[in-house]
């Protein structure tokens, strides 16, 4: 029998691994989908949004996404745990290296939580966690040839 726990909303069980029962988990898709509209209208970088909208952008991110198995990176090697990545990451950022926005050598799949992680230790030491990402991508190199 699967270990059960209550949904976060409820007090229906759910399967260990999710956090909410069918019905809440819908609310919960839907709530995120309107903060992502909100924050993309109150981008003020209108060019950097309108490369996330671009046939350019997401011809390289399905390659990227393709040539690593859909695994994130960073829970592979750090974590140890096989876990699908949910998006490409910029390792230097757009807005400080647009040359770089579709350079394979600048980008890296993660999962959306290892994508949060990531930022906030950015916040902490940019260049310490570039560095860090940079290696994730030269180990699978190196162990995938």
């Amino acid at each position: 029998m699967a270990i059960k726990k209550l949904c976060a909303r409820c007090n229906v069980l759910v399967d260990y691994g999710e956090t909410y029962c069918s019905k809440h988990q819908a609310e919960q898709d839907q709530r995120q989908k309107d903060r992502h509209k909100e924050y993309k209208r109150l981008r003020n970088d209108k060019r950097e949004q309108a490369f996330y909208s671009s046939n350019e952008w997401i011809a390289v991110r399905d390659r990227v996404k393709a040539k690593y198995g859909g695994l994130c990176l960073n829970s592979y090697y750090i974590n140890g745990a096989l876990v699908s990545c949910d998006l490409i990451h910029h390792i230097e950022e757009i807005k400080d290296r647009w040359d770089l926005r579709c350079a394979e050598s600048n980008l890296i799949p993660l999962s959306a939580a290892a994508h949060n992680l990531i930022h906030n230790m950015c916040r902490n030491n940019k260049v310490k966690t570039q560095d860090m990402l940079r290696e994730l991508k030269e180990r699978w190199e190196q162990e995938m040839k």
